[in-house]
């Protein structure tokens, strides 16, 4: 084989991981789209993805310019500890603007100043995937950091002040401090730094049993930001103590933080039993603390319990976390361990919530387009509102809740003490017309029945569940779209679009607008923006475009709902009374969580067209149109691009070399 075959192979080989873990929506990029001349270059006229890497050694996907976080994207594509050490070394040397040299043969080091001009040498030790969650992981690639420390000092070199140690999943830094005293220890140091957590075992242990190396672990996911380690490098070499401050938006992610690397089998503690004790660390330090003689224990003496920790990771934890709140943030905390264990419960039971930071940025953009005033000008209900996520924060002078179930409505009874709360299943329950006389069926308060019958000025602010009897996936839920609703649909002729959960709340709303003849109606909506778009939707569109016009709007990834999917979008639309004049395109801002603090605030990326092929010919049928005379024969059926069905056969083409599967109009189901 060539060289050139083999440079050929490997660029294949790149392609083929680019399309695997990246899943490049193409359809969806700019002419031309280039993210940075190091990481991938897109030329769509060509149709082609080529790596670009001034040394043609290595090549990582990116990940969608700005609207993914490609340093996670990158690190997730590692598949051995050299391709750690690759994406490490291209972002810290940007971040620090110079270049990493490897004295000693040490992963790498960098020498330079922070802004105030204090001394900056960090040396750094990569590893491809180690648990730093154990403080023994830790002190293995510590032992070894001591040993290039001690070929500095062999060498007469300054030594490093800092120390970098990260993984693909995790990172964390450190003053070398805590290491210096070490160098003093007997042994043989003529041994390789690679090998010393075997051939100086004590030491490793020394070091894992160090109660001054503590370190707060990032933990490398989509919501990481490099430049969170970056302060904290520049803060430990300035000798300044930064802490970051809990709030009510922030507690959710941090809650979970504590949970995962601060309790032991925390996961085990029923949710009432661990979010007491994360607010009682919080905010009692008399009645929560580490037993005097119990290394592991915690003592909650107001809820006369003992629980096990890490206590090194709970001085970690206060190392990044700020301890020390006033007696009024105390109360907010103390009022937020019910959402904290409603949220938790609803996330582990598998169903859809609002995260806080979403709902804020919806209630802003609300503000943009209804002025600042809505909630006291508008009638507003929330028809399946769970335990008030969308609401609870917020006042209101109007405000219905309703929702399916009872132990919900009780739950939420505690929020939104100015609203009417009432039980109600708004695809099943009788809502009677304008004209009927109300006799008691109906549940509906009579102060909605009036802001209808009044044309008052009225919003749905709603996140309706998104479940569908017609897909695959992971919204697919047979039977649980059958309801009086889907049956008027299909009867209206609203056809596949009946089998969709959140497209049968728009469809009753529809009928609301139609029988109340209300030209004062608005609808804000979270769902997947499909229905805009989807070839299964094109019947409800040209009855609820009729309906309705688009204002606004904004797509997020689904994972940002927690433990979701992060393969396909969530839309949040803002639509009023009145007819679209465009039914086949709509703008919306792509958004994502910032990345400048560890909570992480919403800020818009881009701006995105979603469009139909409504009344124009689509893919399908381009292709199927000089073949469809042809003769077919059985062929198996699959049901994934490498599933065959055992139960049952399908068609295809005579001497077809294969076909295309086309599960529906979503990128990340077909194949």
């Amino acid at each position: 084989m060539t060289s050139q075959d083999r440079k050929r192979n490997f660029y294949t080989e790149i392609m083929n991981e680019v399309a695997r873990v990246v899943k490049w929506e193409i359809d969806s990029l700019d002419e031309d789209y280039q993210i940075n001349e190091d990481d991938l270059f897109f030329d769509r006229k060509q149709r082609l993805m080529s790596p670009f890497d001034p040394d043609g050694m290595r090549y990582f996907g990116g990940g969608g310019g700005s609207r993914r976080n490609k340093f996670y994207e990158e690190m997730r594509a590692c598949r051995e500890e050299r391709e750690v050490d690759y994406v490490y070394d291209k972002y810290l040397q940007k971040a620090f603007k110079t270049q990493i040299t490897h004295p000693f043969k040490c992963d790498g080091l960098i020498n330079t100043e922070t802004a105030s001009a204090k001394k900056l040498k960090i040396i750094f030790e990569y590893k491809y995937d180690l648990d730093f969650k154990r403080k023994t992981e830790i002190a293995s690639v510590l032992v070894q950091v001591v040993y290039y420390l001690k070929r500095f000092e062999n060498a007469g070199q300054p030594l490093p002040n800092i120390c970098f140690v990260g993984d693909k999943d995790e990172c964390f830094v450190m003053h070398t401090d805590p290491l210096n005293k070490y160098l003093d220890e007997a042994g043989d140091w003529s041994s390789a730094p690679s090998g010393a957590k075997f051939t100086n075992s004590s030491l490793m242990a020394k070091i894992a049993s160090d109660s001054e190396i503590n370190p707060f672990v990032f933990v490398i996911d989509e919501n990481f930001n490099l430049k969170d380690v970056i302060t904290k490098i520049e803060d430990l070499a300035e000798n300044v103590q930064r802490h970051i401050h809990i709030t009510e938006h922030n507690i959710q992610s941090i809650y979970e933080y504590f949970c995962e690397r601060v309790l032991i089998n925390g996961n085990k503690l029923n949710t009432k039993d661990s979010v007491a004790l994360f607010i009682g660390v919080l905010t009692d330090k008399n009645n929560f603390y580490l037993h005097p003689r119990k290394k592991n224990v915690i003592v909650a003496q107001q809820m006369n319990r003992e629980f096990l920790v890490k206590p090194d990771a709970l001085e970690s934890f206060f190392s990044y976390f700020n301890e020390d709140y006033s007696p009024a943030e105390k109360r907010v905390f103390a009022g937020i361990a019910d959402r904290l264990m409603e949220d938790t419960d609803r996330r582990k039971s598998g169903d859809f919530w609002t995260p806080t930071k979403w709902v804020d940025y919806a209630h802003s953009r609300l503000d943009e387009t209804l002025g600042d005033n809505w909630r006291d000008e508008f009638v507003v209900w929330d028809n399946c509102a769970g335990t008030c996520n969308l609401t609870r924060d917020y006042k209101f002078k109007e405000l219905y809740i309703s929702t399916l179930f009872d132990s919900e409505l009780q739950m939420g009874m505690k929020f939104n003490k100015e609203a009417v709360h009432f039980q109600f299943d708004f695809l099943n329950d009788y809502i009677p017309g304008p004209n009927e006389l109300v006799n008691g069926e109906t549940k509906i308060p009579d102060g909605l029945l009036e802001a209808f019958k009044q044309n008052k000025k009225i919003l749905f602010l709603i996140n309706p569940p998104y479940a569908s009897g017609a897909n695959f996936g992971e919204t697919h839920k047979g039977g649980a779209t059958t309801n009086t609703i889907n049956k008027q649909m299909i009867s209206d002729g609203y056809g596949k679009s009946a089998q969709n959960l959140y497209t049968q709340f728009l469809y009753r709303i529809e009928k609301l607008k139609q029988e109340y003849k209300l030209t004062n109606l608005y609808i804000s909506i979270f769902c997947p923006t499909l229905f805009m778009t989807g070839p299964a939707f094109e019947q409800f569109r040209e009855k609820f475009l009729n309906d309705f016009e688009y204002i606004d709007g904004f797509q997020f990834q689904a994972s940002h709902f927690a433990d979701v999917s992060a393969n396909w979008g969530i839309g949040f639309t803002i639509w009023k009374s009145g007819e679209s004049k465009n039914t086949d395109s709509f703008s919306l801002d792509v958004c994502d969580v910032n990345k400048n603090s560890y909570a992480g605030e919403i800020e818009n990326k881009d701006r995105k067209i979603l469009y139909n092929l409504d009344n124009q010919k689509s893919l399908r049928e381009w292709a199927i149109e000089p073949v469809k005379k042809l003769k077919t024969k059985i062929y198996p059926n699959v049901s994934s691009g490498i599933r065959v069905k055992q139960t049952t056969l399908g068609k295809n083409f005579e001497n077809a070399l294969g076909y295309i599967m086309s599960n529906s109009n979503c990128v990340d189901v077909n194949t």
